[in-house]
């Protein structure tokens, strides 16, 4: 490992502490939401009870991952992506066990959703501003963006692709966001808008059908992507409970696979069997749980501020994927 990596991970501390609580509350609560919305009988309590020892090392081995992922393979602001760095990053996840990878894509997950908390509420309190005064320092910060104004009407379509570079930035810069507010969360997030290739979101999934959301999952899902990982053959008592249980007992060795996107949502490699029997998940099919996901396509079609300020109506984002739709919103901070 090169020596100012270690130095920058032994700095980690208290990100990573904190990273872990958060990610415990926001994850758990749309467990719980799983469990409601299919009419799981759950205990509360120890669906949200305190971490055991092996669930908070799963959660903070997967935030370290995530940070050497992006201190390896973070490109200049607008790079694009090229064949040699994506060989690079496939090289390096293939040397990771296969629950692992899928803890990173867990993490990946968790940071978009966020991210797509703090990005509406930035269009929020731009849209309060707007009220008061038309031209106040939320828009004049929007048409400073290095891109084209950040609360256009073009714009939307661009955040989720913007949040790929904000995740490169490394965890306590997330941290600063994420506790942050008001115009000072604006200007960090809207100062470093750039575009560029889904270095993560390439890495770990097959992204244009994690984007389209058209890869539905089925029983041969597991098979159906590239990139291969290491994996203990037959010995189940090594994975945790909850993988097994999405994968029908099996242990693929593909991790692109956009059709796990559903359980992702709720880190469902991280959980003890205790918390996953108290959220019921385990009584009902996958097949029916991974449709339950969050919409990133949903939100990048949701409206922008200049749009907002037409009335026009905007979308959910948390749906079930059948016929009824299940409304959800962004988790706020």
């Amino acid at each position: 490992m090169p020596i100012p990596l270690a130095v920058s991970l032994h700095k980690l501390g208290p990100s990573l502490r904190w990273f872990v609580q958060d990610y415990k509350k926001h994850t758990l609560d749309v467990l719980a939401d799983v469990g409601t919305h299919f009419g799981l009988g759950h205990d509360f309590s120890l669906l949200h009870s305190d971490l055991s020892h092996v669930e908070y090392g799963r959660i903070q081995r997967a935030f370290c991952h995530f940070e050497v992922f992006r201190y390896l393979f973070r490109a200049p602001k607008d790079a694009e992506i090229d064949m040699y760095l994506l060989c690079a990053t496939a090289q390096y996840l293939g040397e990771l066990l296969i629950d692992e990878v899928e803890e990173i894509g867990c993490i990946r997950d968790y940071m978009i959703r966020r991210l797509c908390g703090v990005f509406e509420q930035i269009e929020a309190d731009a849209l309060k501003e707007h009220e008061e005064q038309p031209d106040g320092p939320f828009r004049k910060l929007g048409r400073d963006c290095a891109r084209s104004d950040w609360f256009s009407g073009g714009a939307k379509s661009m955040h989720i692709k913007y949040m790929e570079y904000i995740m490169s930035l490394g965890l306590p810069f997330l941290q600063e966001i994420f506790q942050s507010d008001g115009l000072k969360r604006a200007s960090h997030v809207i100062s470093n808008t750039s575009w560029r290739k889904r270095y993560l979101t390439s890495a770990i999934c097959d992204w244009t059908t994690y984007e389209s959301e058209l890869d539905d999952f089925d029983d041969e899902c597991e098979y159906s992507f590239d990139g291969t990982a290491r994996y203990l053959g037959e010995y189940f008592d090594a994975y945790p409970k909850g993988y097994l249980w999405a994968n029908r007992g099996r242990v693929p060795t593909q991790y692109k696979r956009s059709c796990m996107s559903g359980f992702r949502t709720w880190g469902y490699v991280f959980w003890s069997d205790d918390r996953l029997q108290a959220s019921g998940v385990l009584s009902k099919d996958p097949k029916e749980i991974a449709r339950y996901k969050f919409s990133e396509k949903d939100f990048s079609r949701r409206l922008s501020v200049q749009e907002k300020l037409s009335s026009k109506p905007s979308l959910p984002l948390l749906q079930h994927t059948q016929q009824e739709d299940r409304s959800g919103d962004v988790p706020q901070d």
